[in-house]
């Protein structure tokens, strides 16, 4: 009789913990959404709408040449997040660190707001490493000048 009441209890427990990390997640996720379109609404503010939207679709494309270069490395966040900012600044010298980190978080949370589904790319250690050091050999000497340019 009393593990059957504590597994109801327990039951009971976890159903209200994960209810309430789900409503905290909504919560959370609201705020953040608030929180990017009122940054948003700032920057264009002070910068125009055609120079904001200008910068908005060249950011896009630094992005997606970043997500390309970096394809086959497990765990490259830190170094994206440098090479886009890198990127970026090359082609818009103005900018501030704080519309660098505007610009990559507009764009993070677009392409992840049109995720699905998450699917990893199939990596084998043994077969792919001599790619993966190629690719980072090829990043590391990659000149940023010269890719924004472009």
């Amino acid at each position: 009789m009393t593990n059957t009441l504590l597994s109801g209890v327990s039951t009971i427990l976890f159903n209200a913990l994960f209810t309430i990390l789900g409503l905290a997640m909504t919560y959370l996720i609201t705020q953040v959404s608030l929180y990017l379109g009122k940054k948003k609404q700032a920057e264009i503010a002070k910068i125009g709408v055609d120079e904001y939207n200008s910068r908005a679709t060249i950011s896009k494309g630094i992005f997606y040449q970043v997500e390309q270069i970096f394809k086959f490395i497990p765990n490259a966040g830190v170094l994206k997040a440098t090479m886009f900012d890198k990127l970026l600044i090359a082609k818009f010298p103005t900018l501030t660190q704080s519309q660098l980190d505007h610009f990559r978080e507009s764009v993070v949370g677009e392409v992840n707001s049109q995720v699905t589904t998450l699917l990893a790319p199939a990596y084998d250690p043994v077969t792919d490493e001599a790619d993966v050091k190629n690719e980072v050999e090829n990043i590391t000497a990659i000149d940023p000048l010269a890719v924004a340019a472009q």
